[in-house]
């Protein structure tokens, strides 16, 4: 079940396929899939800006920060907001023995917080582009990480491509989005708050 409510954020993608000698693929088929790295706690006020690792640097978009994260780390002025590992270790959506980082019984963050979808098909155009568009609830705005993953065959290979981002909001919402409140809490990552 998908936990949009209220006000959709969209962000579109373009991906271009090309043969090994750079020339656009037209009608090459494209599948695309979406996967929520990370959530973050603690205080929105104090972390929008930095984006704050865990007590390490603030995670750059192309950086993988998925390691050296402590969930011990409790969110404050001095580490901002930290950033948790998604608790469905395996992504099969069943809490299976050891995915329940804070012991709330709840996998932390639904696997429907971002969603991917094409906008015209899945197959490329006569430039070898296409169009995808991942999209997010308010309340989620600026507090996950997710990469997108696009695959295809051409010529007989497979390609496969990913790129991580993190979920935005409009600058023109700061003062009353949803997202102001920390949608998994404040606390650190083995916190159930």
């Amino acid at each position: 079940a998908s936990a949009f409510g209220g006000i959709i954020y969209v962000q579109s993608l373009v991906v271009s396929i090309s043969d090994a000698a750079g020339n656009p693929v037209a009608n090459a088929t494209v599948s695309a899939s979406v996967d929520v790295t990370h959530f973050g706690k603690g205080d929105f006020g104090s972390a929008t800006q930095t984006y704050q690792v865990t007590g390490s640097r603030p995670p750059k978009i192309a950086d993988s920060y998925a390691t050296n994260l402590n969930p011990s780390t409790v969110p404050s002025p001095a580490f901002g907001r930290v950033w948790c590992e998604n608790e469905d270790k395996n992504r099969n959506g069943t809490l299976d023995s050891g995915d329940d980082l804070d012991g709330d019984g709840i996998l932390e963050p639904r696997s429907s917080e971002v969603l991917v979808s094409f906008v015209n098909g899945n197959k490329t155009d006569v430039n070898g582009r296409l169009e995808l568009q991942a999209s997010w609830g308010q309340n989620v705005g600026t507090w996950l990480a997710y990469t997108v993953k696009a695959t295809t065959r051409v010529e007989g290979s497979e390609g496969t491509n990913s790129k991580p981002f993190i979920t935005e909001v409009l600058q023109a919402d700061v003062p009353n989005g949803a997202f102001l409140t920390p949608p998994y809490g404040i606390n650190n990552c083995k916190t159930n708050n």
